[in-house]
């Protein structure tokens, strides 16, 4: 019966159904699709399901009101369901209520999980979730009887989702139970997701041209449920702006458009009066006649998040996220970052600290901003923060660098010799009382309005980074609740005609919380002990559902991986140990207030404590959050826990290694350590006589008790101790290594980090690898250095060892053994007559059948060296050497001290091997490009997973800052490489689950350019190769657990195509009129030497051929005889042969004659043709893939000239300015020249040095000191380095010129001075530049009258004040004044 009625009611709904997916044409696909045949299978596995529970458990299937609400009540997410049931029939104890939730998702197909209810008087704590029939089960603990009605609710926090293509109202999908029909009253939700994946919910925009344009969009969305009249579509596209406007129209589309520019709204109210039917549409041409400009900031990963929602009557929506695609905005980056930085002088330098910043406390503020467009001199920023403090203020200096940007990598406490702001004093840095260092002028900030006004001095051109810090003694104060990430009120807006910037926010806010107290608590604190952990924490923001309080605890084990705890009645927190990386997260399921005492208890769970025991500081945390992240902080308040042995104290009754030595071990044991398990003292530096299983005694707890031991020794490796007995805890022990266990200490200086222990507990783990508390002092006899002179794996090769006595006297006659494992000798000449025999050695003999070089001393010495040179005839192992290898050895037969036993030579430079030539290629050998590039190697051990090869690229540049993927062959073997930070070299790592056999050839290659070549391109060796260097630029390591190859020295690869540049490169025309036949000239240099038969190729596609012919004669060319020319579909290609060979950097000219029939076209040649005029170059030493020419010589002009002269007085001393922009780039070498033409000029000074502003107005402005020349009134500047083109420069004649102004002034009617340069792309011949100074006298009237003597009055007009001084024949001096526009006779 029940079934048929199932049947009976699928078939019903059928044609219903179909029609709400696509109206019957859906074909069955996905576990989204509400089809009938999928729908009737799964209720008939309903149905049979519960009849096989029906056969242990009771369901309720009697009537009863239900209704369901979500919360949210959105689609395709996580919602909080609360079930309210009043039964007709009594429920009782231990009965099941079944929901039916068709097409809720939770945790994937066929899965059943636990669900947390929240508590309440008649049902379990725990619901259970069957995915495979979609069936949330509840159990009744108590009986509900017909007068009471139960809600019963399941957060969202348990993950239950509404299905993506929402519910109908009263949907009959879900139902109470499966033995009749069970309605529950639903309310509809509506939904813009399709069912179909090629189907996106997306806005797609565009701008119509430039990023200050209006926006085109198209909009694609599925209704799920059918919109009618007057349903409204809404998106909100924040920060968005235009005009708002009411009911426009846009051909096609059954909506009316309106815009609401103060909330950002797009609303579609629908205004057909037939349905629009549930189907994928797609809105084209949604801003037709209409202008809406995306925000200033433009989007980028969805950021401004765009929504879109729905008031349906049919199932509404709540505002849904949407993708939209990425958009230019005017503003390209928008950072702000926060920092607790500042330094206080103390007396001799800059004491500077930075560090994380607080809530509530003041802070630095960087400001990093980028802009697509261009920004005029004196326009103004505003920034405004809504929730930071600080005191008006007026004229706060702007910094450009940050004080956490200084000495990276260092502590948090740093010295400078000058503060990073500029201020001088302290008392000038406190009350900012110095000038800005930006391109900014001082900020101003007003607390009323919030907003931080800046005004720029200088033009500055789009994508320039611009930077400005704000000093944290200006008093920005953070929130007290902290910043969030989505922390959206800094907002940033410009208003200026030509870049109008609308209220925009910034991209990026550096997030700031932090915890305001912490502590970590076991019990019992005891090492490798099961304990319960009590962590203890406040933080000054909001906790959130789903932030991840972590703990990275080293030597920790817990038994389980996952489980849940609660800190108090309120809070739960899920668990998840990561054994692999050893931290703790712990995620918290509700809403904790800033400030709240956290107290979580890790209780019962199988919390081993590590055998290292615990110390503060060495445990740290941090919280991930989308809200109010911490950052990793070391924990302070951490209770102690002892290592399992502590208390370690070694000492010796000798300090040197003359003889053998007793050795005491003191220790402490503060765990139960049994019988048979083991303690070893790694004492690797140490020598002796190996000794086996002999007993000895610990003496413990007080010296009251013995517990007995077996000891070995094994020289050069360690000493162990096998216990016999148990030790019990707390237990303090000594055991005494006489001198019978002929142990001899250090011979060479040893650190205390070779000195460890290692304790092996059966069944419990290892401590390894541990540090002594005491170590007795040893004194080193010898010192000791090996460098390799010439070596090659598996040749004969020429090294140096070099030994130092120190309190060791060596006499004529001791013997120096050296045993060199691996090591051979080559060929039949007898070491006694090599380069080894002389100054300090009277003999040397090789044993080969121990591989021993065996030296006699001829004298006494402090240094020793023995430098085996090639004749010696030893090669080198051929599988290398390994780092930290011990494959050389050494030991002495002495008169005065017998034999000291042979000790490992410290830190040998490691030496690898490849089997092949390793052979490198780039996919754009272009210097200064971008480029991927393939490795070809062949290896000589195996290569397993986790061993890398690195790869030194010296002066590469990187254009992948993180990891990128690579291909390789064999396939598979390598996935992925990345960058080594602070490096230039590559890693590229052996993936899980592969090895390459050795001698196994091998390549990878980078799919995408990952590298920059370097400017001055990629040269082959030349000389030996001792470094990574520009001359040496390309090394290959590699880091194998079976031997490596390592950075120092390196393996140099020389197996490649050799790059090069043209060090400069210009080409000249006479004539160079348009339409005339003209003589070529090409003159260039080459960064590598020219060799015979090189190549060199010249693309000029704009030259018209005339007359010439296939092949041509040269000029007066050097080292090149015939050319020949071909048009090809890229234009007209010059081919040259060079005939000699030319030294790196010497000039060479090519010059195609006249008489060669090439014409300048009819429009001329103009500068900006050198990007189509291309260079290629093959050569044995060097080659060059197209590359632009450097100059085009043309005339030049220098543009905006200004010359500034203070003071304008005539007759006075002034000082000269010129500043002005080149049109052309000048070249270092070339020169400026200044023909004072009405200045009188002398030169008071031997030498000239001009003071040069390059780029005055931009941040990276520069003060150069050039040198300078003058004669006959003319002033050279020499230039040391390239002007670019339109960059300003300001040119100051210097104080060791004397120039003035004429008494008569300076006239307009001819030029002031006259400016020239040789710039050879374009010179500049005597450029004018007009000035006018009025003569000093204003007003000049001499009378004259003729009586016996001839009396002569001038009258004077001051055109300023003037001081005067008179001096009579000699007599003496008076001063007096005249005053401005004063007559006086």
């Amino acid at each position: 019966g029940p079934i048929l009625r199932l049947l009976e009611w699928g078939a019903k709904c059928q044609g219903e159904d179909e029609e709400r997916w696509h109206g019957g044409s859906v074909s069955e696909r996905g576990p989204e699709m509400r089809l009938p045949l999928q729908l009737l299978h799964r209720l008939v596995l309903v149905l049979l399901l519960a009849f096989a529970q029906g056969t242990t458990s009771s369901y309720y299937s009697g009537s009863a009101q239900v209704s369901v609400a979500f919360e949210p009540p959105a689609a395709a997410r996580s919602t909080t369901l609360t079930f309210t049931i009043k039964p007709a029939d009594t429920i009782t104890s231990g009965s099941l209520l079944r929901f039916i939730l068709s097409r809720f998702h939770k945790c994937g197909y066929d899965c059943t999980e636990a669900l947390q209810v929240e508590q309440n008087p008649y049902t379990s704590d725990v619901a259970t979730w069957f995915e495979a029939n979609y069936t949330l089960v509840f159990t009744f603990t108590n009986t509900l009887a017909t007068s009471n009605s139960l809600s019963l609710t399941v957060s969202s926090s348990q993950g239950i989702r509404i299905p993506s293509g929402g519910l109908v109202k009263d949907d009959p999908l879900i139902q109470y139970c499966v033995e009749k029909s069970c309605p529950c009253s639903v309310p509809a939700i509506g939904s813009f997701f399709s069912p179909f994946p090629n189907q996106p919910l997306q806005l797609e925009l565009t701008h119509r041209s430039d990023v200050s344009s209006p926006i085109d969009a198209k909009l694609s969305f599925y209704n799920a449920m059918p919109l009618q009249q007057p349903d409204i579509i809404t998106v909100t596209l924040p920060y968005f702006y235009g005009r708002s406007f009411q009911d426009a129209s846009v051909a096609k589309l059954p909506f009316a458009i309106s815009w609401r520019n103060d909330t950002y709204e797009l609303i579609l109210r629908y205004t057909s009066l037939q349905p629009y039917t549930s189907q994928y549409h797609v809105l084209d041409n949604l801003f037709d006649n209409i202008e809406i400009f995306a925000p200033s900031v433009g989007i980028e990963n969805s950021f401004p998040l765009v929504t879109i929602q729905s008031n349906a009557a049919q199932g509404p929506v709540p505002a849904t996220a949407m993708a939209t695609t990425n958009l230019a905005g005017k503003v390209r980056v928008a950072n702000v970052s926060f920092c607790n930085c500042s330094c206080v002088f103390d007396g001799f330098e800059w004491m500077c600290h930075r560090d994380t910043p607080a809530p509530g406390a003041s802070a630095e503020l960087e400001f990093v901003l980028v802009f697509n467009l261009n920004l005029s001199h004196a326009q103004k920023l505003s920034i405004e923060m809504l929730n930071i403090t600080a005191k008006n203020q007026s004229s706060i200096p702007i910094s450009i660098r940050s004080i956490k940007e200084f000495a990276p990598g260092s502590p948090s406490v740093f010295w400078l010799q000058q503060n990073p702001y500029g201020c001088l004093t302290q008392a000038q840095c406190s009350s900012l009382q110095y000038s800005s260092h930006s391109i900014f002028s001082q900020a101003s900030w007003s607390d009323e309005t919030k907003t931080l006004e800046f005004q720029l001095n200088a033009d500055i051109p789009m994508n320039t980074v611009i930077k400005a810090v704000i000093p944290q003694a200006a008093g920005f104060q953070i929130p007290h609740n902290g910043i969030s990430t989505s922390f959206h009120e800094i907002l940033l807006k410009s208003s200026s005609p030509q870049a109008n910037i609308e209220l925009a926010p910034f991209q990026y806010v550096e997030a700031v919380s932090t915890f305001h107290f912490f502590s970590l608590s076991f019990n019992p604190p005891l090492p490798f002990q099961r304990a319960d952990v009590k962590i203890t924490f406040s933080k000054n923001t909001d906790i959130f559902p789903g932030d991840r309080l972590a703990l990275s605890l080293a030597g920790f084990h817990f038994e389980v991986s996952e489980f849940n705890v609660s800190s108090g009645s309120q809070h739960r927190w899920q668990g998840e140990w990561r054994s692999q990386d050893q931290t703790l997260f712990l995620a918290s399921t509700s809403h904790i207030s800033s400030s709240a005492l956290v107290s979580v208890s890790l209780h019962e769970i199988g919390v081993l404590l590590p055998l290292a025991g615990v110390k503060p500081r060495r445990i740290a945390t941090w919280m991930t959050s989308r809200h109010y992240p911490v950052a990793v902080q070391p924990v302070e308040n951490v209770q102690p826990v002892p290592a399992a042995i502590s208390n370690t104290n070694l000492s010796f009754s000798k300090n040197n290694a003359i003889g053998f030595s007793s050795i005491w071990f003191q220790f402490t044991v503060n765990m139960n350590i049994s019988s048979q398990n083991f303690l070893r003292l790694n004492l690797q530096d140490f020598s002796g006589v190996p000794v086996m299983n002999k007993r000895v005694s610990l003496y413990c707890k007080d010296l009251n008790s013995i517990v007995l031991a077996t000891s070995s020794w094994l020289p050069r490796s360690y000493l162990e101790l096998v216990f016999l007995d148990s030790i019990g805890e707390n237990s303090s022990c000594y055991v005494h290594f006489d001198e019978s266990f002929q142990i001899s200490l250090p011979l060479f200086e040893t650190s205390l980090s070779h000195i460890t222990f290692d304790l092996f507990l059966n069944g419990y783990g290892n401590l390894t690898k541990s540090s002594f508390d005491f170590v007795g002092s040893i004194s080193p006899l010898l010192s000791v250095s090996f460098d390799y002179i010439s070596v090659q794996a598996g040749k004969v090769s020429s090294f140096q060892l070099t030994l130092s006595t120190i309190d060791f006297v060596l006499k004529q006659g001791d013997q120096i053994s050296l045993a060199l494992k691996g090591f051979f000798k080559v060929g039949d000449r007898l070491v006694s007559q090599s380069s080894l025999v002389g100054q300090y050695f009277e003999s040397a003999f090789y044993n080969a059948s121990s591989d021993q070089l065996i030296l006699t001393i001829n004298q006494t010495l402090n240094t020793y060296v023995v430098k085996i040179l090639q004749d010696v005839g030893i090669a080198f192992p051929s599988a290398g050497i390994e780092s930290n290898s011990k494959v050389i050895s050494i030991e002495f037969n002495t008169y005065n001290y017998g034999i000291i036993h042979r000790y490992f030579i410290p830190n040998l430079p490691p030496l690898g091997a490849f089997y092949q030539p390793v052979k490198i290629s780039f996919s754009n050998p272009t210097a200064n490009q971008s480029s991927s590039f393939q490795l070809n190697v062949s290896y000589w051990r195996t290569l397993k997973t986790g061993d890398a090869l690195i790869l030194s690229l010296s002066g590469f540049g990187r254009v992948a800052s993180s990891t990128f993927l690579v291909t390789s062959q064999p396939s598979g073997v390598f996935s992925y490489c990345k960058p080594l930070m602070s490096t230039d070299a590559i890693s590229c790592t052996v993936t899980s689950q592969h090895t390459i056999p050795s001698a196994q050839p091998f390549s990878l290659s980078a799919v995408q350019p990952v590298v920059r070549i370097p400017p001055r391109g990629v040269l082959l060796p030349s000389s030996p190769c001792v470094n990574v260097s520009p001359l040496c630029p390309i090394a290959l390591a590699v880091s194998a657990q079976e031997g490596s190859v390592s950075a120092t020295p390196p393996y140099f690869v020389r197996n490649y195509r050799p790059i090069g540049t043209f060090v400069s490169s210009s080409v000249s025309f006479l004539p160079a009129s348009p339409g005339n036949v003209t003589e070529i000239t090409l003159t260039f240099s080459l960064s590598f030497s020219m060799r015979p038969t090189d190549k060199l190729t010249l693309l000029m596609p704009y030259l018209v051929p005339g007359t010439a012919t296939g092949s041509f004669q040269l000029g007066n060319s050097s080292g090149f005889q015939q050319g020949r020319w071909a048009a090809e579909s890229r234009g007209l290609v010059f081919s040259f042969e060079s005939a000699v060979s030319v030294p790196a950097g010497q000039e060479q000219r090519v010059v195609v004659p006249r008489t060669s029939g090439f014409s300048i076209p009819a429009q001329g040649i103009s500068y900006s043709l050198r990007d189509q005029t291309l260079l290629d170059y093959v050569g044995a030493e060097g080659n060059i893939r197209s590359t632009a020419l450097e100059y085009i010589v043309l005339s030049g002009r220098f543009e905006g000239v200004q010359l500034l002269v203070s003071p304008t007085i005539a007759g006075a001393q002034v000082n000269v300015q010129v500043s002005f922009r080149p049109s052309m780039m000048m070249n270092a070498g070339s020169f400026v020249r200044l023909a004072l033409r009405q200045f009188v000029a002398r030169q008071a000074s031997s030498t000239i040095s001009v003071e040069v502003d390059l780029n005055p107005d931009l941040p990276t402005s520069r003060l150069l000191l050039e040198t300078g020349s003058f004669s006959s009134g003319e002033l050279t500047v020499y230039l040391s380095e390239n002007f670019p083109a339109h960059s300003l420069v300001r040119l100051r004649v210097p104080a060791a010129i004397i120039v003035s102004i004429p008494f008569a002034g300076i006239s307009d009617a001819i030029p002031a001075l006259l400016l020239s340069s040789d710039a050879v792309q374009g010179p500049v011949y005597g450029q004018p530049v007009r000035l006018q100074v009025p003569p000093f006298f204003m007003q000049n009237l001499i009378e004259t009258s003729y009586s016996s003597e001839v009396t002569v009055a001038v009258q004077l007009q001051a055109r300023y004040d003037k001081k005067w001084r008179h001096v009579p024949n000699g007599a003496t001096e008076t001063r007096s004044t005249m005053g401005r526009a004063s007559t006086c006779t």
